[in-house]
């Protein structure tokens, strides 16, 4: 059966009326089933019973907390994909995320293409690897770069800039694509294997013999997008979240010690800047990971003016374990 004859029956939980506005958007599409409940038990059951192929969560659910209930949900349906939604911004929910290793997240806001794109993804999840699925354009239009040795990284780091260069972005934004991709790739290559006490001192290190990192970037009408690839697949989604909840509560407190005449320094650190530059900036933040095999960060820059309205920092997609469909 083709996915698009295929019926997925979706489990879409919380208040009733944000349960019946998703609802009427996934109906326009003839593929989707919904079930709508609004008590986090119910739903739970649900979940045991029902041959699910998505879960759709609100934060806020009668009776249970949304990160409660997937996580309650993965113990006995560990890659049944999902989305959680919420009002709040990023930063104000990661330590829960973290506390139960919760790592995609979403603005109840979303657009509704948007929406149809990332259930596509998740419902089709060899969509999730290659920049090719997150811009329009020919997969020859898209540059690549594979780094082994520590030398290249200022090689490619100059060929992105000099792409930054050519787009509608106001200075801010491009300084900003420059920093988060720096950040993200010199981690990528240092981290994913095993050189993270060299990154430290600053030394020059090539990878062993068949190791690399690939650099992807391109960009279409609406959007710029980068992906880094590391063939190592060591980093998790709870890793992650463990370096956003750290680095979030190292600026709060950095913040604190400021205002009351403290100092600051013991608090700062570089350790997730990258991931938080990423998660601040840019318009969407993917990591997608298969265990042991393969680790690929895709960050996407809208080249659409801002919308007020709509806060940055509104979405994080971290997905482990990824199960071919």
């Amino acid at each position: 059966m083709t996915e698009k004859t295929r019926k997925h029956k979706v489990l879409v939980a919380g208040p009733k009326i944000l349960c019946e506005s998703i609802k009427r958007i996934l109906e326009k599409k003839p593929i989707y089933d919904t079930i709508l409940v609004e008590e986090g038990g119910e739903a739970e059951t649900i979940i045991k019973t029902e041959n699910l192929s998505l879960v759709i969560v609100s934060m806020n659910l009668s009776n249970m907390n949304g990160f409660a209930l997937i996580h309650r949900m993965r113990e006995y349906h560990s890659h049944l994909p999902y989305i959680l939604l919420t009002s709040s911004h990023i930063s104000e929910v990661i330590g829960l995320a973290h506390e139960y290793d919760v790592g995609y997240i979403i603005s109840k806001y979303l657009k509704e293409r948007d929406l149809f794109n990332i259930i596509h993804k998740l419902l089709n999840q060899n969509k999730l690897f290659g920049l090719e699925n997150y811009i329009d354009v020919q997969e020859k239009h898209i540059s690549s770069y594979e780094i082994t040795k520590s030398k290249q990284l200022s090689e490619v780091s100059q060929l992105v800039s000099k792409a930054v260069d050519t787009l509608s972005l106001d200075s801010t934004l491009k300084r900003t694509v420059r920093l988060v991709f720096d950040e993200m790739v010199i981690n990528a290559y240092y981290h994913a294997h095993g050189f993270g006490e060299e990154k430290k001192k600053g030394l020059e290190i090539d990878l062993p013999e068949s190791k690399k990192i690939l650099v992807q970037w391109g960009n279409d009408r609406d959007k710029f997008a980068l992906s880094i690839s590391d063939f190592e697949g060591t980093l998790s989604t709870l890793k992650v979240l463990k370096t956003l909840s750290d680095v979030i509560q190292n600026n709060e407190k950095m913040l604190k010690a400021i205002q009351v005449g403290e100092d600051p320094l013991p608090y700062l650190t570089e350790t997730g800047r990258g991931f938080q530059i990423a998660l601040d900036g840019a318009s969407e933040f993917y990591v997608n990971i298969i265990p042991n095999q393969l680790t690929q960060i895709l960050i996407l820059f809208s080249l659409s003016p801002p919308d007020p309205s709509k806060p940055a920092g509104q979405s994080l997609k971290l997905i482990e374990s990824i199960q071919s469909n």
